[in-house]
């Protein structure tokens, strides 16, 4: 029985270690205002299935996204467009406190029935607030902005043939 209990423990702690995580082709938060290419979006198309790629153009006439999966772009025309969202860094992983707020809590003797699920809530809240403050969804980020997150803010230069992009290095 006492076994089983650090069974259950373990698969726990592994459990909250497996946290989500960012794609590696974001850059760090500091680096954003640098970095040459385009941030992530993941679009609900209105009529057919979702996109998620890098945001390549957003300009009135729509959108032009990298799509990951199909390695190719995809124009997407601004009535197609439906709800979106917008991650442009990585997101600071704090998932590490889980388990060391868990821990932490042995020491405070029977107070650690109350202080447990207290340091759990908290680092849990923490670590879920550090992956949603790199994310814009539609509401936050008007589509009328999105052109500031692409990796031509200006549009399409002239010359520059869809077939010609690819996926950053």
């Amino acid at each position: 029985m006492k076994n089983r209990l650090h069974t259950h423990w373990v698969v726990f702690l592994l459990v909250l270690l497996a946290s989500c995580s960012a794609s590696n082709r974001l850059p760090p938060l500091e680096k954003v205002a640098t970095h040459p290419y385009g941030s992530e979006i993941s679009v609900e198309r209105k009529h057919n299935n979702s996109i998620s790629g890098e945001l390549i153009v957003a300009d009135w006439r729509g959108m032009i996204v990298y799509d990951y999966k199909s390695d190719s772009c995809i124009e997407i025309p601004r009535s197609e467009a439906g709800e979106y969202f917008l991650t442009f860094a990585k997101p600071r992983n704090y998932g590490a406190l889980i388990p060391i707020s868990i821990l932490s809590t042995a020491i405070h003797g029977y107070y650690a029935a109350f202080t447990l699920p207290l340091n759990m809530i908290t680092t849990i809240a923490v670590t879920a607030g550090a992956y949603t403050s790199v994310r814009y969804t539609q509401k936050q980020m008007p589509y009328n902005s999105l052109h500031m997150f692409a990796r031509f803010p200006q549009g399409l230069p002239p010359g520059i043939q869809l077939r010609d992009i690819h996926r950053e290095p």
